[in-house]
């Protein structure tokens, strides 16, 4: 519990630092640059906060939470306006009470195409819109906790299925090469396993992407 609670805080630090240090330089006049030109590749990554619902297999009540969301991006621009990535979209929470917890972890793993329809050489061209399509994988773990509260050993069960997903944001220009942004999302999950029938998540999240030809 401890480990997870260690990742979660350096988590919530670097949202903070994101939020502060975009601020910061936009007051500066730094970010925010009215020239948002996107060429070649593009890599990203982004963490927030999500909350959605578990919907379980054999009838059994959905499960709505609040948990986090990792953010992971990778594509190419298609010309000016359209790009193409692999994205990675999750979702985790925990419930339960000691000595055993429980873990619920829902991701998509999709391909996905991105349109930025604002000018790129005025403030409208860091605005974005995000269509996702692709492998859907989620996992129920068991965690069982020592008398100190360190995660001791856990059993986990993986479903696949079929995710979707659709996003829109802005991006805010804090070098020539380097964006940080603010999105918000909602992912479906259509999985009809043992465990899981379906789940959604609706992500708040801040980012960071890199350009470069």
């Amino acid at each position: 519990m401890k480990n997870i609670n260690n990742t979660l805080s350096m988590l919530r630090v670097f949202f903070s630092v994101l939020v502060l240090s975009t601020f910061g330089l936009t007051s500066n006049g730094i970010a925010d640059s009215t020239d948002h030109t996107r060429d070649g590749w593009l890599v990203g990554v982004g963490f927030g906060f999500a909350y959605g619902e578990a919907t379980f297999a054999n009838d059994m009540a959905g499960d709505t939470r609040n948990g986090v969301n990792p953010q992971i991006c990778l594509g190419h621009m298609l010309g000016k306006s359209i790009s193409a990535s692999l994205d990675y979209n999750g979702w985790v929470y925990e419930f339960g009470s000691v000595p055993d917890k429980f873990r619920v972890s829902m991701q998509n793993i999709s391909a996905a195409l991105t349109w930025y329809p604002g000018n790129s050489k005025g403030v409208s061209g860091g605005i974005f819109f995000r269509a996702t399509g692709g492998l859907a994988w989620t996992s129920l773990a068991l965690i069982e906790l020592d008398d100190d509260l360190i995660q001791d050993q856990w059993v986990r069960e993986d479903e696949l299925g079929l995710g979707f997903g659709l996003a829109f944001g802005y991006e805010m220009r804090i070098t020539e090469e380097v964006a940080s942004g603010l999105s918000v999302g909602y992912n479906y999950m259509d999985i009809g396993g043992d465990i899981f029938e379906s789940g959604y998540f609706v992500p708040v999240a801040l980012s960071l992407t890199w350009y470069w030809d």
